[in-house]
């Protein structure tokens, strides 16, 4: 009997541990392959994840977001076959996460997608929420559970270097750009770290978007200009030897460059 009473004592003092440390806020960075990145590279493509933090169960939540750059940037949206989002398939909803996989907590199938001007230029704006169902979002640490995929195509003139920028916005009829809602209809605006900006640079040479020159590079160009894979995107990043075509001359410089026995890819001018 001890022993019981002793256990419990102890696992409700984690508990309430846990539960006191815990804060409402949501984090959003960018990252590929499971890993956050400072700097964003054309041609690449990233996660702009959304990571939330709970101290009470969640029967709803709706982030908004704006997307912007004030200096050239440009950018695509990456469709996934899991992806959900009317015109871009683009927002994945990370299964391992507290949000789970099968709309035990929030009715995935019936995820609030709201998607404006997403014009590729400007600001583009993106409104997604969830509806909980029996059980709501355990309470929980910061922890990513959506993400948003998009990949930058701009700028690629040499030298240059541009921002990404992405903030939280206000989307009509909402009341704040971020909302959680408790299981009985209580809502409360949880804290946001505040606007977030990534650099965007150009690595020439790098027609896979890895972000590094490598025989990889060589062997996508081989399979797009023999084969019909697909083409750098934009074309500027497989035109290695600078003579502004993307053909079989621009696999023989790579094959050298990632063998080192030749000269290594430089930004055209």
């Amino acid at each position: 009997m001890k022993l019981y009473i002793i256990g419990f004592i102890v696992v409700t003092v984690l508990f309430l541990t846990a539960v006191s440390g815990a804060a409402n806020r949501v984090y959003i960075d960018a990252g590929k392959s499971g890993v956050a990145y400072d700097t964003l590279y054309v041609g690449g493509e990233y996660e702009l994840r959304t990571w939330i933090e709970n101290d009470f169960i969640l029967g709803g939540a709706s982030p908004s977001y704006e997307l912007w750059s004030d200096d050239g940037v440009t950018w695509k949206y990456v469709a996934k076959p899991d992806g959900i989002g009317s015109s871009c398939n683009c927002i994945t909803i990370v299964p391992e996460s507290r949000l789970g996989p099968d709309g035990s907590v929030f009715d995935l199938t019936g995820m609030l997608v709201t998607e404006i001007d997403l014009d590729l230029q400007g600001s583009d704006i993106i409104m997604f929420g969830g509806i909980g169902l029996s059980v709501g979002l355990p309470i929980g640490p910061l922890e990513h559970m959506v993400s948003w995929h998009i990949s930058p195509t701009g700028p690629w003139i040499p030298g240059i270097v541009g921002t990404l920028c992405i903030d939280t916005v206000f989307v009509p009829p909402a009341s704040t750009p971020h909302l959680f809602v408790s299981m009985d209809g209580q809502a409360i605006t949880p804290e946001w770290d505040c606007t977030r900006c990534w650099p965007v640079k150009l690595i020439c040479g790098n027609p896979n978007g890895d972000n590094d020159v490598n025989v990889g590079d060589a062997v996508f160009m081989i399979n797009h200009v023999f084969r019909g894979g697909p083409a750098p995107d934009p074309w500027q990043l497989g035109d290695a030897n600078c003579d502004g075509t993307v053909d079989v001359g621009d696999i023989v410089f790579l094959i050298a460059a990632a063998f080192r026995y030749g000269p290594q890819p430089e930004c055209c001018e």
